[in-house]
């Protein structure tokens, strides 16, 4: 299930994309889409639309589904290269990470729990969260990183492993808001990190990419 309850459904000029410029069948492309296994790379300033990145295992690449997430629509298929005509380029990392979950649900293997200490049990029930940001300074220095607190998200609230955060909607659109409230702007974040436990020297620390929080223009319906 998606955010705010909706499946995910083709309208004509998406199903059409989808034939003229995959290999996918309807219905694999569209459970991809619900079991959460896309990377979700950002969002159209001003819309409701969500840009996710899937990966095809038939034609061996990535292509982005721009949905609407007010009830589930996919209004356009696009490849890489027209995306980033169209809209802003997306990251390897966001590649590799679709490419991961696609595999992970073709096979239908489960990804392992996060985390289990020595007792079977969660050592932390919650996920604190940090920002890197870039400082702008002397532009004949190297660049300067400073780390922005986030605060915590309850794992029980989660609803992807934690080392694939970025492929929830719900977390995305929640770190957005957080760095909202806290002034922060977008452009400055580097990485996302997320640390469980409080000891330095046995606490997990997970790594997420930014391309989710990206905001890029609008792609037109006839894309």
């Amino acid at each position: 299930m998606n955010l705010k309850g909706w499946r995910s459904w083709l309208n004509v000029h998406g199903a059409q994309r989808l034939a003229e410029r995959t290999s996918f069948l309807e219905s694999d492309f569209l459970a991809l889409l619900d079991a959460g296994k896309s990377a979700p790379v950002g969002i159209e300033e001003k819309t409701n639309r969500l840009h996710r990145l899937v990966y095809s295992v038939k034609d061996d690449d990535c292509f982005v589904a721009v949905q609407d997430m007010a009830n589930g629509e996919v209004i356009t298929v696009l490849t890489l290269e027209y995306h980033e005509n169209l809209a802003w380029k997306l990251s390897s990392d966001s590649q590799n990470l679709a490419r991961k979950l696609a595999w992970r649900w073709h096979r239908g293997t489960q990804p392992r729990e996060y985390p289990l200490g020595s007792a079977g049990v969660l050592p932390r029930t919650s996920l604190r969260l940090s920002a890197s940001l870039s400082v702008v300074g002397d532009p004949w220095s190297l660049p300067a990183f400073r780390y922005k607190a986030l605060g915590s998200v309850p794992i029980a609230a989660l609803d992807q492993p934690l080392d694939s955060l970025e492929t929830s909607i719900s977390f995305c659109q929640e770190v957005r808001q957080r760095l909202k409230d806290r002034n922060v702007e977008i452009s400055t974040v580097r990485r996302i990190f997320g640390r469980l436990g409080g000891n330095k020297r046995t606490a997990q620390v997970f790594e997420y990419g930014i391309d989710f929080l990206t905001q890029g223009r609008r792609v037109e319906d006839s894309a």
